[in-house]
């Protein structure tokens, strides 16, 4: 299904072919995946059992950027709140796990966002980014476990419409080859 972006003077709208969405009742994530995700996650898998991996899931998706930081003063940004709680929920989701997490390469980051306000009751998508809430993300994986996150070679990112709100990664360690095309 191709998706057409109109711009207007305000913001960009979707159109043509997506006005709904239909939708099918899947099992809960982890006992199922999007199709696309499965075959990403069974090759992943796959790669991970010569290297390291590591998998995490946070009570709460993570802030978009523009909730990432509150300005103080004239010209001060800090973490807001939000951003602290989430970077609180990243560290303890992933525990002890984080002392083993030594990846020798760059990373494949896999990203389920699970929340019931993807789409709404009208079976409409919602105006909401996936994408925006990367950077949060990953800057509370990199506090948490001391690794870069430079390392971040490869994103996959799903919307995942759900009962609950939660973050669900999988971190993939694919070693120390980076692939250059010419």
């Amino acid at each position: 299904m191709a998706v057409i972006v109109q711009k207007t003077r305000r913001k960009v709208r979707p159109t043509g072919d997506i006005a709904s969405v239909r939708v099918k009742t899947m099992r809960p994530l982890g006992q199922d995946f999007p199709e696309t995700a499965r075959v990403i996650f069974n090759w992943a898998m796959g790669q991970a059992q010569k290297k390291n991996h590591l998998a995490f899931t946070v009570p709460d998706l993570p802030p978009s950027v523009n909730h990432m930081y509150i300005q103080v003063g004239a010209a001060r940004r800090v973490l807001s709140p939000e951003a602290q709680t989430f970077r609180q929920l990243v560290t303890l989701a992933i525990g002890s796990q984080r002392l083993n997490w030594k990846p020798k390469g760059v990373v494949m980051v896999m990203v389920f966002l699970e929340s019931p306000f993807w789409i709404n009751k009208k079976h409409q998508i919602r105006d909401a980014d996936g994408d925006n809430r990367l950077k949060s993300l990953c800057d509370a994986i990199q506090v948490t476990t001391g690794i870069a996150d430079n390392t971040n070679w490869e994103f996959h990112v799903w919307k995942v419409a759900s009962n609950v709100k939660r973050t669900t990664v999988y971190l993939f360690d694919l070693g120390d080859i980076v692939e250059v095309y010419k």
